[in-house]
């Protein structure tokens, strides 16, 4: 093997090691779980940021699609927004 191949061996075997790394640190960071997310789905309510409420609550969803407290939560970033507009 010359020096050249040991170059590209070496190259593909980084890149390689590094995608793995963020593959790891990707499934290390993981799903949160049904409880946490309504935990964050209240505090963003709480604090009038619905995008980032409807989101959590979706994660709630996938955490457990049969959750009757999340699926209730789903509608209350809507209706809080609406009852704000005046019901516009």
């Amino acid at each position: 093997m010359n020096l050249k191949d040991s170059l590209v061996s070496f190259n593909l075997l980084s890149r390689l090691s590094v995608g793995l790394a963020i593959a790891l640190l990707i499934s290390a960071c993981g799903a949160r779980s049904e409880a946490e997310s309504l935990a964050a789905a209240k505090a963003a309510l709480d604090k009038r940021d619905y995008k980032t409420a409807v989101v959590e609550v979706k994660s709630a969803l996938q955490a457990n699609p049969d959750s009757v407290e999340a699926r209730y939560s789903s509608a209350r970033p809507y209706s809080t927004r609406v009852i704000q507009l005046g019901g516009r």
